[in-house]
């Protein structure tokens, strides 16, 4: 019996140490990075920077991006890279627990952080979540909750999204690259990107549809039925939250799609967080 249990024993602490995990490694400096404050262009679109004179927002050293020889030897050892961050100077990793010593061991290196067990590229992320909608068809369905907002008076001055980057970040966007209410949006190619910070993929259309129904209170169109208070914008969709769990790395992403959200120019970051 104890041979058993300790064969059971042995067995599980071998599969929990060749486990990969997430983890985020945190760089100490940007020296000899290849970019500079002076030439932003390298790293931030036109917009982007255009919106942050017109705000007076200065470009700093936090602006830019990681030092791209530090990516290149973690890769040298092996390890699998994912995404950077300017902001906190360092990258998601996968590796495993008995790899960390080593990575926390180079000298480029201040911190190796735990963020989330397992796997990045698991397919477990495809529970749904079923909510009701009323589909009753009634001119403008949505007419009270305009009224309230004063969006009648918005859109009868022009103002209805036009020129205006919008980027959400949700749980998941099922149906809007295949539902009526969303053909203008589509149709007019204003999804300007799309991109699952989860899964590693541009697909959003997945997951969950608390994002679909965020959006259309914003870019939903049907004539005569439904109108979206910024129905002329464009849009950029981002999938950061994990609705199979709740780990650490949902800051991570969130932090990946804001700044990939500054580093083009949007104007406007809506976030469901929880």
């Amino acid at each position: 019996m104890l041979r058993s249990l300790l064969a059971i024993f042995c067995f599980f602490a071998i599969d929990a140490n060749a486990q990969t995990n997430r983890y985020f490694v945190f760089f100490q400096d940007k020296v000899g990075t290849p970019f500079s404050i002076t030439e932003p262009t390298a790293f931030l679109s036109a917009k982007s920077i255009a919106r942050r004179q017109y705000q007076q927002i200065s470009i700093t050293e936090t602006d830019l991006p990681v030092n791209p020889a530090y990516v290149q030897q973690l890769k040298d050892n092996g390890i699998a890279t994912y995404f950077t961050s300017r902001w906190w100077n360092g990258v998601l990793i996968e590796a495993l627990a008995s790899e960390v010593t080593s990575i926390e061991a180079l000298p480029f290196v201040e911190q190796v952080l735990l963020i989330a067990p397992g796997q990045k590229f698991s397919n477990g992320r495809t529970k749904r979540v079923k909510r009701r909608h009323d589909t009753t068809d009634q001119p403008l369905a949505n007419a009270t909750q305009l009224i309230q907002l004063g969006i009648p008076a918005m859109h009868a001055e022009g103002y209805r999204g036009e020129g205006v980057s919008i980027a959400i970040f949700d749980s998941g966007f099922q149906g809007v690259n295949a539902t009526a209410p969303f053909s203008l949006l589509n149709t007019d190619n204003r999804i300007k990107q799309a991109f699952n910070f989860v899964s590693n993929t541009s697909n959003v259309f997945v997951a969950d549809d608390h994002g679909t129904e965020v959006l259309s209170v914003m870019a939903a169109y049907t004539e005569g039925t439904y109108l979206g208070g910024a129905y002329k914008a464009d849009y950029y969709l981002y999938l950061t939250e994990d609705i199979s769990s709740e780990y650490r790395i949902e800051e991570f992403n969130w932090t990946f799609a804001a700044e990939r959200a500054d580093s083009l120019g949007v104007d406007i970051i809506n976030s469901s967080l929880g």
